[in-house]
């Protein structure tokens, strides 16, 4: 299952509580279905959120790396980005 994939199905959830389309007896087993979609999409994003920082960080580390000896490791087929 895709991240995406389950936001979907919580908006589902979600959507049926609010319209009255989920009778009671449903209510228990969609309310834990969701606990389980929302630990599945958190763990996503804490997973891409470490995946992200360590790049960040290997990036940064390199670019002080060469600022330190002099080096512009900017490749010709890199687009320089202004703040």
């Amino acid at each position: 299952m895709t991240y995406e994939e389950a936001i979907r199905q919580l908006d589902d959830i979600v959507r049926q509580i609010e319209t009255g389309q989920m009778g009671i007896d449903q209510l228990t087993a969609q309310l834990t279905r969701a606990q389980q979609l929302i630990t599945f999409c958190r763990d996503i994003l804490y997973k891409t959120d470490e995946e992200v920082q360590t790049i960040l960080n290997a990036w940064s580390s390199e670019s002080q790396y060469a600022s330190m000896n002099g080096r512009d490791e900017t490749r010709k087929d890199e687009v320089k980005i202004d703040d």
